[in-house]
């Protein structure tokens, strides 16, 4: 009788052990479809950003047109991207209905007391250490480099993935 109380107990704790790595192997398969499909977003995003601004007749400033500007029109670069952040602040605190945690938002917090021409050597060094990255965006090497190492969440709230 013992002996089968004994086998009941460890088949039902086996049981739960089975369901407690299920459990645990599910969100870890679901998260690799999220990650698929975040990924899959980025994508698109990026090839509508470009696609648009290519209308528009002012494509993607790269690593390439980067490296062949001067240090002025690299600060100018900086300067207007801020500018256009800083406006969107400006209406946010005007206007609570738009504070979100979108984009600007998270340049504003990752780029808190720094210096443009901070920025613009960083972006440099970048460009230097990643010769075969020139096609990368500016925007994009400022976000990796600059902006996401002093984030605590991302856009919208979502973890940062580092």
């Amino acid at each position: 009788m013992k002996n089968k109380k004994l086998l009941v107990v460890v088949c039902i704790l086996g049981a739960f052990m089975l369901l407690a790595g299920i459990a645990r192997t599910a969100p870890a398969a679901e998260t690799q479809e999220q990650k698929q499909l975040r990924e899959n977003a980025n994508k698109q995003l990026k090839e509508d950003v470009n696609k648009q601004l290519s209308d528009m007749g002012m494509p993607v400033l790269t690593g390439t047109v980067w490296q062949k500007a001067t240090k002025d029109e690299k600060v100018a670069f900086v300067w207007g991207f801020c500018h256009v952040v800083t406006i969107e602040q400006v209406l946010m605190v005007q206007l609570p209905q738009l504070k979100v945690e979108n984009f600007s938002a998270k340049v504003v917090e990752g780029m808190a007391g720094m210096k443009m021409n901070d920025i613009v050597r960083k972006v440099d060094e970048y460009y230097a250490a990643n010769p075969t990255q020139l096609d990368e965006s500016v925007v994009r090497v400022m976000w990796d480099t600059v902006i996401k190492p002093n984030l605590k969440t991302n856009i919208a709230g979502l973890p940062i993935e580092k």
